[in-house]
C-alpha cells in the first residue's frame, strides 16, 4: 500500500540527491499526512518514511560518507554539524579505535594524499614522538608510527564515492558538495 510506495519514493529521491534529510521532510509533509489518515500506526509510518531514505544512500550515485576524526575534536564537530546541517549522511569513526584504522586504509590515504597533507606536525602528539619515530614519518615508513599513534593524522577525514578529503573549512565542503 501506502508505506510500500513511500519506501520506492524515499529510496529514489535518496538515491538521486545523496541526502536524506530533504527526503524526509518531503514525505513527512505528503506521505505521513495520508498514512496516518488511512490508519497507520504513527511509528510505523515515522520509521517507513527513515528507512526509506536510509536504504536510498545505497543505491548509486548515492554517496554514503565516513568521517574519520576523534570525537571531542572541535574541528571534527564543526564539519559533523556542517554535514548534519544539511542532511548529508555519514558515519563517524574514531580514529582511535583499532578497527576504524587499518594498514590498507592508511595506505591508501598516504598515496592519494600524501604525508605532507595527512600528518598534522603541529599537534600534541607530533611534539611527543621520539625523533626517530618523526624521522620514520618523513623519509620511511611512517604507517607503523601512526597506527601507533592516530592522532598524529589531521582531522577530519572525509572519504566517500571519489571523496578523499583532509581538514574542514565551510568553503571546502560547499565545493565538495554544491547541492546540499
Amino acid at each position: 500500500g501506502v508505506a510500500m510506495q513511500t519506501v520506492v519514493v524515499a529510496m529514489i529521491m535518496a538515491a538521486m540527491t545523496g541526502i536524506i534529510g530533504g527526503e524526509i521532510v518531503l514525505l513527512g509533509l505528503i506521505a505521513l499526512p495520508q498514512m496516518l489518515r488511512l490508519g497507520y500506526d504513527k511509528k510505523l509510518a515515522i520509521g517507513t518514511i527513515c528507512a526509506g531514505g536510509s536504504l536510498g544512500t545505497m543505491i548509486p550515485p548515492s554517496v554514503v560518507l565516513i568521517v574519520y576524526g576523534i570525537p571531542h575534536c572541535d574541528t571534527v564537530k564543526a564539519a559533523r554539524q556542517w554535514l548534519t546541517e544539511r542532511g548529508i549522511a555519514h558515519e563517524f569513526h574514531d580514529l582511535r579505535k583499532e578497527h576504524h584504522l587499518d594498514v590498507r586504509t592508511l595506505e591508501h590515504w598516504l598515496e592519494r594524499i600524501g604525508r605532507q597533507r595527512l600528518v598534522n606536525r603541529s599537534s600534541a602528539t607530533w611534539r611527543t614522538l621520539e625523533s626517530s619515530q618523526r624521522e620514520q614519518v618523513e623519509r620511511g615508513n611512517p604507517v607503523p608510527v601512526i597506527l601507533a599513534n592516530p592522532t598524529l593524522i589531521k582531522r577530519p577525514v572525509l572519504v566517500g564515492d571519489g571523496i578523499l578529503h583532509v581538514g574542514f573549512s565551510a568553503a571546502d565542503y560547499e565545493r565538495l558538495f554544491p547541492n546540499a
